[in-house]
């Protein structure tokens, strides 16, 4: 986990193979490395990761969001912590099931 393998991530994404690319920057993520989580989080939040050259569109999943984006803010990230406090605010709740116990 270093910031060289993060920049490579980002760079093969921008002027590489960007899936291979994202594919880098999830196991960086994985393997612990906040700013990945990061990115991969908000990837998965917005459906598409930004960069300098347009965008690399991803599937939406609102689960791994949440997961790259705790991973991230537990280790002090702002920016992440941000985005789950607006998830939170901004996610409707008529989509969750409760059973009742038998």
């Amino acid at each position: 986990m270093s910031v060289l393998c993060f920049n490579n991530a980002i760079e093969e994404i921008e002027v590489g193979i960007p899936s291979l690319g994202f594919r880098m920057l999830q196991e960086l993520a994985d393997e612990g490395y906040e700013q990945a989580q990061l990115h991969v989080g908000c990837a998965y939040l917005l459906g598409h990761m930004s960069h300098s050259k347009g965008k690399y569109k991803v599937q939406k999943n609102i689960k791994s969001a949440i997961k790259y984006l705790y991973h991230a803010a537990k280790q002090g990230n702002k920016d992440a912590l941000h985005n789950l406090k607006e998830i939170r605010k901004n996610t409707p709740l008529d989509d969750y099931v409760t059973q009742e116990r038998t």
